[in-house]
Formats: C-alpha cells, structure tokens, sequence
C-alpha cells in the first residue's frame, strides 16, 4: 500500500510503498492521505491546497532565473537564437548579424522589462 508523507516544513516528501523505506523518513515526518496534486500545492493539515495566482507567477520568474543562472543553457539558448535570426534574415535577404549584434540586442531588451 503506496503512503504520502510531508516533513516538518510542509515539504512533500513523496510516495512511499510501504516496503519499508519510510524509514528513512526524517524526524517529524507526517502521513498524508494522498498524493500532492501539484508542485506547487500545500498541506494545510487537512487537506491539499491550490497555489494562489501571485504564488504561480512568482514560481514562474523563479524558474527562469534559474534557468537563466546556468551558463551552460544560456549558451546553447544564445546559439539557437543567434542561428535562428541569421536564417530569418537571409530568408528576408537581409545581411546575417554578428554575435555582438545580438548580444547588445538582448541586452537592449532586458533593459525595456
């Protein structure tokens, strides 16, 4: 039989198949009578409950600022983007940017948010 337990914070620990692994469940640990619903939902003592409009959007900066924090994926974002213009532009017949073209085209856009 699959149980769902919180921590002490009211983090959502997971599912646990009763094989005995909950007991590496750490100290305060609570039993909750079902799966979380969402990422974002919380255990109010009784029952799950829906994030606020306020906490979805502010999950969803988040995730892009740690997106944004991994300079490897920046990178690889940048090429994509940097290919993709180039391509539009000679579909266009425009003349292909540079890389510091678009840098400071990005960082112009940044700085209109």
């Amino acid at each position: 039989m699959t149980k769902y337990f919180i921590d002490s914070g009211n983090n959502y620990l997971g599912a646990f198949d009763g094989s005995g692994a909950e007991a590496i469940l750490p100290p305060g640990a609570v039993e909750v009578p079902e799966p979380r619903p969402g990422p974002l939902h919380t255990w109010d003592g009784a029952q799950w409950v829906a994030p606020n409009a306020a906490t979805i959007e502010a999950d969803k900066r988040q995730q892009g600022i740690d997106l944004m924090e991994n300079a490897e994926v920046v990178r690889v974002m940048f090429e994509a983007i940097f290919n993709h213009e180039n391509r539009i532009r000679v579909l266009e017949g425009a003349s292909s940017i540079t890389r510091a073209q678009l840098k400071n085209a990005i960082a112009d856009l940044f700085k209109k948010l």
